[in-house]
């Protein structure tokens, strides 16, 4: 089945990334406020919403998942691992049901922003936080989790900061990146404690050696 499959899960993602990109090369070359560039990327978000939730769909219908492994720069340190089982799924499923239903409403909304605020800002980070928030659910190993855990982060505060010229949105943003970064110290603590206790920073390793891990780490 083709939704069960890597292909889907790269098709997804190259959808946010045409949304993402797309919205500032359109608003380079047309001068329209950003209209173009911003019905791009919410459409874009929303068609990779839907089809995200489509894979999820079927994931937790069929009871079958979808893993697999890109190797990366660093084989067997840092490795694009994918793993979409019916947890997973879950997730993946929710975020890409609040993001459809955003997404349509953000076409109307973004209205609010014609001449004020940068519409292709807004798209690059939105449908960035999107994917990202799908890889986070898709990650299968440490260092690529905390990789795409930074990138949510990140895109998550520019979007807090989006109307900048508005101070309690800039203290806001601040104690944000603050607090989601306080969090990533501790996953990180959390995922060496797990690397010593296994050698490994793959999660199919950490849940094969669950039964054996000192339950004091």
């Amino acid at each position: 089945d083709i939704l069960l499959s890597s292909s889907a899960i790269f098709t997804v993602l190259a959808i946010f990334f045409v949304g993402a990109f797309g919205s500032l090369f359109l608003a380079r070359f047309l001068n329209d406020q950003g209209k173009w560039a911003g019905t791009l990327a919410h459409g874009a978000a929303f068609l990779g919403s839907f089809l995200a939730l489509s894979i999820a769909t079927k994931v937790l219908l069929s009871g079958q998942g979808i893993a697999f492994v890109v190797p990366g720069v660093f084989p067997g340190i840092l490795d694009f691992s994918f793993r979409l089982d019916g947890l997973a799924a879950f997730f993946f499923g929710l975020i890409a049901l609040i993001a459809l239903v955003s997404s349509l409403y953000g076409l109307s909304y973004q209205k609010h922003f014609y001449g004020t605020y940068s519409l292709e800002n807004l798209g690059f980070f939105y449908n960035g936080l999107i994917a990202s928030l799908l890889l986070v659910t898709l990650a299968n190993q440490a260092l690529f989790f905390l990789l795409v855990w930074e990138c949510m982060s990140l895109t998550s505060y520019f979007l807090v900061i989006y109307e900048y010229r508005k101070k309690e949105n800039i203290r806001a943003g601040f104690l944000y990146f603050l607090m989601t970064h306080i969090g990533t110290l501790f996953i990180t603590l959390a995922f060496f404690l797990a690397y010593q206790a296994t050698g490994s920073f793959d999660f199919d390793a950490w849940r094969a050696s669950a039964g054996t891990i000192d339950p004091m780490l």
